[in-house]
């Protein structure tokens, strides 16, 4: 009787287990090191406070602030170390209409991304610095 293979000579449930769940973290690990970008968002980081947002996170983010200003859209992009604010005021004057605010894991930059399945759709990403080894395809 072989470890692997049961009585019947079939494989057993537990080798299939574990071999369905290799695959799953295998493609996981090779989506992370191929794709980085795809797992760099943070939007979960950016927490709000009276006056602006804070990182609320354990790492530093890159944070970008967009506000549409006369039909235009202004953004601004800082690094801000965990638990460091940014106030309203430092980046946008008092007649700003709205902000939105993403973050991505440094050195990521936040910016608006076209979705690989349907080019019609852009949606706030991750992409890697121009020159960034990451960006090297």
């Amino acid at each position: 009787m072989s470890l692997v293979r049961g009585p019947n000579g079939k494989l057993r449930s537990w080798v299939t287990a574990t071999l369905i769940l290799g695959f799953i973290g295998g493609g996981f690990l090779v989506a992370n090191l191929l794709q980085p970008e795809r797992f760099a968002n943070l939007e979960k980081c950016i927490g709000n406070s009276a006056h602006g947002y804070f990182n609320q996170c354990d790492e530093t983010i890159n944070l970008t602030q967009c506000s549409p200003n006369a039909g235009e859209s202004s953004c601004f992009m800082m690094t801000l170390e965990p638990g460091e604010p940014v106030e309203y005021a430092d980046a946008y004057p008092t007649d700003a209409i709205k902000t939105e605010v993403y973050a991505c894991r440094v050195p990521m930059i936040p910016t608006i991304v076209t979705d690989v399945k349907n080019h019609s759709l852009n949606y706030n990403g991750c992409r890697a610095p121009v020159g960034s080894p990451l960006n090297q395809k």
